[in-house]
């Protein structure tokens, strides 16, 4: 009956990301005998529409038709923005690009003889302006536009950052306070990857270059390259973006030192690990970008920012990608916390009591901590590991700077 087939779409509409081609077969039977009707079926569409993913997010769009608005509109016959960032290209050259072409047929007018028209009348993409930089394919190294010296030589060298690098078109750009962070805005964070081991989220990831990404080596230790796959321009993890792409693992390099050294009492040493993809990353995609790496020996202060799908305040996995932008502190202020078990060739990060506790926590292992300098976010740390509890004392990261030249010798 009409009533049975609602029912059992309500059912499998809403689970992982794995089972929903399943609920898109299923709603699309629903159509011939359900015509007419508009229903949504998806649970949370007030407030997927409140964060924005309606206009930007085609499955939202299906599943919460109601909500969205959808209701007297052919997902066949309407074109709509599929990017938060288009209402900039309005008026603009940048309408001609190929992106916009494909993201942002309704600011950019480009209909193509459909009845073209916003998914949600009145309403607008929550992303806002950001300084817009050119990006070309960023592998290979050049001078920075603006050189920075660091380190207390009386010759100093001027820091070489990739051209593009660090930059994140879409979003604020400033972060506040995953626990104790809150929900990242979409396409803020581009070089966040998504790590998936046999089909389930496993750990973080971060990319560094068209054909490499970064992880930590205790996510990949007993895994096989054929069970991997990495994520990139995802949000939320059960909702396929338009500008979510999958890629397969050619090869996994780990550190051949990872571990926790004998008699030390050092945890996770040399945790960290490299990716090969099978195809290289487009950053035609504005959701996409490599983050940019630090200098030899490159120290971080202050406050920086880590990303994740991890755990958030005991209440499960997150499935929607979370920041939290807290201070970060030097081996000898984290040794106070963790006695004898890190390294310099670790780092620290999180608030601990009596302040809000703020740090990561399990499944946001691989994951990046960013520090800002100078308009470009570098690569502080990789996520490394902490308290079961994720509570009381800071997150230990492998510190990247320190494993630059493994970086380089091991993506040849």
């Amino acid at each position: 009956s009409k009533s049975a087939i609602l029912k059992k779409v309500e059912h499998i509409s809403v689970p992982i990301y794995a089972k929903m081609n399943i609920s898109i077969f299923v709603a699309a039977a629903l159509v011939a005998v359900a015509a007419g009707q508009c229903v949504d079926r998806l649970r949370g569409c007030a407030t997927s529409k409140a964060r924005g993913y309606c206009t930007v997010d085609r499955y939202v769009l299906n599943y919460c038709r109601k909500t969205c608005g959808g209701c007297t509109k052919s997902a066949e016959t309407t074109c709509w923005d599929k990017s938060t960032a288009c209402r900039f290209y309005k008026g603009t050259s940048r309408c001609q690009s190929a992106y916009a072409k494909q993201y942002c047929q309704f600011s950019c007018n480009l209909s193509k003889g459909k009845t073209c028209g916003n998914v949600v009348p009145g309403t607008r993409p929550t992303a806002r302006p950001t300084t817009r930089v050119t990006r070309p394919t960023p592998t290979t190294p050049t001078t920075a536009p603006t050189p920075r010296y660091t380190g207390p030589s009386t010759t100093p060298k001027p820091v070489v950052r990739q051209t593009g690098c660090g930059v994140s078109k879409l979003g604020h750009d400033k972060a506040n306070f995953i626990v104790g962070g809150r929900e990242a805005e979409i396409g803020r964070w581009p070089w966040m990857a998504d790590l998936y081991n046999s089909g389930r989220h496993s750990c973080g990831a971060v990319v560094i270059d068209a054909n490499w990404v970064l992880t930590a080596a205790h996510c990949v230790a007993r895994a096989s390259p054929y069970s991997l796959k990495i994520r990139v321009g995802w949000h939320n993890q059960r909702l396929r973006p338009a500008t979510g792409v999958e890629h397969a693992v050619r090869r996994i390099v780990a550190h051949k030192g990872y571990g926790s050294i004998r008699g030390s009492g050092i945890l996770n040493d040399n945790d960290i690990a490299l990716l090969q993809l099978t195809k290289a990353i487009d950053f035609n995609n504005e959701h996409v970008n490599v983050v940019c790496l630090p200098q030899k020996g490159e120290q971080f202060s202050g406050e920086c920012t880590a990303t994740g799908w991890g755990l958030t305040q005991g209440t499960g996995d997150n499935t929607r990608l979370r920041e939290v932008t807290v201070p970060v502190y030097d081996t000898k202020t984290c040794l106070k916390y963790w006695p004898g078990k890190v390294s310099d060739r670790q780092i620290c990060m999180g608030r601990v009591p009596p302040a809000p506790r703020q740090t990561a926590c399990r499944g946001d292992s691989g994951g990046p901590l960013v520090c800002k300098k100078e308009g470009r976010w570098i690569l502080a740390g990789v996520t490394s590991w902490g308290t079961r509890e994720c509570i009381g004392r800071p997150a230990v990261y492998t510190r990247v700077s320190e494993y630059i030249d493994w970086i380089q010798q091991n993506k040849k």
